[in-house]
């Protein structure tokens, strides 16, 4: 099945689960460690340079980013963001698919292996992203 991108545009940045927007729409959600290039893939995905930001920081993206797309952390800070991310990912009515990011020059660390085991349990159906094999 091929996709085309018709619109796509940045809806908002929600600090925590219960802040996320409501609709009917189908969600895609993009996760990974912390520099593996889930903005960039956002980007390509859509063919639109500065949809996502992008940052050699790691760490930059500390939100939950909402893109709407129409188409035919720091250790300090790593719990609260698990937290959040858990939530989203067990209560989200709406989320369709999750693509896991893994960086290709590495072997699968231990927060890549937990994501995984978490959607299985959560039931999700999810694919495994390689990145950064340029």
């Amino acid at each position: 099945m091929t996709v085309k991108i018709l619109s796509s545009q940045f809806v908002i940045s929600s600090p925590s689960y219960d802040k996320c927007p409501t609709g009917t729409k189908a969600e895609y959600a993009f996760i990974g460690r912390s520099n593996v290039g889930k903005s960039s893939l956002i980007n390509a995905i859509c063919d639109k340079r500065e949809l996502a930001k992008t940052s050699a920081k790691p760490g930059r993206t500390q939100l939950i980013n909402y893109f709407d797309v129409e188409s035919t952390g720091e250790e300090d800070q790593r719990a609260s963001w698990e937290k959040m991310i858990e939530q989203y990912m067990q209560k989200r009515v709406n989320l369709s698919h999750v693509f896991v990011l893994i960086d290709s020059r590495h072997t699968p660390q231990r927060l890549d292996i937990e994501f995984v085991t978490k959607l299985v349990s959560y039931k999700k159906d999810f694919s495994l992203v390689f990145t950064k094999s340029d």
